[in-house]
């Protein structure tokens, strides 16, 4: 499963005013179940998860890319925590966020075009190669 949404288009693809459907997308399909037809949710623990204590650790989701994905945030010590907060291209953890003090800001010329894609970059906080 990539993804679970609602949906105001029913089993035909009508669209309609209130939510009609929960759709869920798989890799190949998306399936329509009304939401009439729900009677409850759980949640299972996913084989995503964390199977200990040791973090950081590398987590494969399944994504096409082969793409893995880090247990927790940075600076968090279980995947529950929020870990540290960071600028846009800054690997020093912030308290606070002003222009004055982000690190690709100049009040002579502005905003430092660093880029919309950071990754595999000296900017990123944790690569992969560290987990």
């Amino acid at each position: 499963m990539d993804s679970v949404r609602h949906s105001r288009l029913n089993l035909d693809s009508m669209l309609h005013a209130d939510y009609e459907v929960q759709e869920v997308w798989t890799a190949d399909s998306v399936y329509r179940v009304p939401l009439a037809a729900i009677d409850s949710v759980s949640f299972a623990i996913s084989y995503f998860s964390c199977p200990d204590s040791h973090h950081p650790r590398a987590i494969d989701l399944g994504l096409p890319s082969g793409t893995k994905w880090a247990c927790c945030n940075v600076g968090a010590t279980t995947p529950e925590r929020y870990g540290g907060y960071y600028a846009w291209g800054e690997t020093g953890e912030k308290t606070s966020y002003y222009e004055s003090n982000y690190g690709y800001y100049n009040t002579s010329t502005g905003y430092a075009d660093i880029g919309s894609d950071i990754a595999g970059t000296s900017l990123i906080i944790a690569p992969f190669s560290s987990i």
